[in-house]
């Protein structure tokens, strides 16, 4: 079975691959017009990202991360790996569909309401906690050890990733200022939001469960790499249907190539630094941070 999910993960980073190379032949992509939250991808995304993984990398010690990787591997004792990634899928899809469906079927009704948000709580961070760790209790008696894992962060190595965090976050804002910021009460309100309906159910589902179990099956570097693919095409099926940051094409093949260039480049520095820190906090703080260090300037408008 574990050779069989081996072969279907390779095949599944072939199609990502193939995917990004018929969405840029297709679509005249021009990379200096790229927006992310209405910014410039170059400094927004792809420059904070190759510097958080420099850094990261330099800061980590290669023995650490590997004890990292056992203490990890020890939490999920006992977990079903391959039905849970199979459960793991289903809620992504749900997540898909159900934003998609009460769009189209209350968008007249209710007009500017965000259903992405509440669904995304549900299907990402709620019903993978209960079904899938259990709420922290399996029959085995090892739920409670992966939460406890990243949740209770002690050691000081496991924090050094606070400075790819302040280094990403000040490119980024580099790349949207000089700007008049927004009032302090619109920033805690969007950092608030952002966080609870964003950063938290993302990292929680993309990183902490799903990663985690791909690394596991299929090693570190693929793990990476498709949690990043599907990170991505979460958001180009999703298109105009995610209120807080559609993507601006609405062509599904141009969607493709644009979140793949944005969100997916972003799925690998969230994955790297889970790698490096295992830290459900860390990560959680630079998804946040970073999103709302590059929204800030759009907050003016609302």
């Amino acid at each position: 079975m574990a050779v069989a999910y081996r072969w279907a993960l390779a095949a599944g980073l072939l199609c990502g691959a193939a995917a990004l190379a018929v969405a840029l032949a297709v679509h005249d992509v021009r990379f200096y017009n790229l927006t992310w939250l209405q910014a410039p991808v170059p400094g927004a995304v792809w420059l904070p990202t190759l510097t958080g993984i420099a850094l990261a990398w330099v800061l980590t010690e290669r023995a650490y991360v590997r004890d990292l990787d056992e203490r990890t591997w020890r939490a999920l004792r006992g977990h079903p790996i391959g039905s849970e990634l199979t459960w793991l899928l289903i809620f992504l899809a749900c997540f898909i569909g159900g934003s998609a469906l009460l769009a189209t079927v209350f968008g007249q009704l209710l007009a500017g309401v965000p259903f992405t948000p509440v669904v995304r709580v549900i299907f990402l961070f709620m019903l993978p906690i209960l079904f899938v760790d259990r709420a922290g209790f399996t029959l085995t008696g090892y739920g409670a050890a992966m939460p406890a894992h990243v949740l209770r962060v002690a050691e000081a190595k496991r924090w050094l990733g606070v400075v790819p965090l302040i280094a990403c976050c000040a490119l980024a804002a580099v790349s949207v200022y000089p700007t008049s910021p927004p009032t302090p009460k619109l920033v805690i309100l969007a950092a608030a939001v952002g966080f609870i309906t964003v950063a938290i159910p993302e990292e929680v589902f993309f990183r902490s469960m799903l990663q985690s179990r791909l690394e596991r099956l299929a090693g570190r570097w693929a793990g990476i790499l498709l949690s990043s693919l599907l990170y991505a095409l979460t958001y180009a099926v999703l298109g105009s249907y995610n209120e807080f940051s559609p993507l601006p094409e609405g062509e599904l093949h141009s969607d493709v190539a644009h979140a793949l260039l944005t969100y997916g480049v972003l799925g690998v520095l969230y994955g790297y630094v889970w790698v490096c820190y295992r830290n459900l906090w860390l990560n959680v703080a630079l998804h946040g941070a970073l999103a709302l260090v590059v929204a800030s300037p759009a907050l003016l408008i609302l």
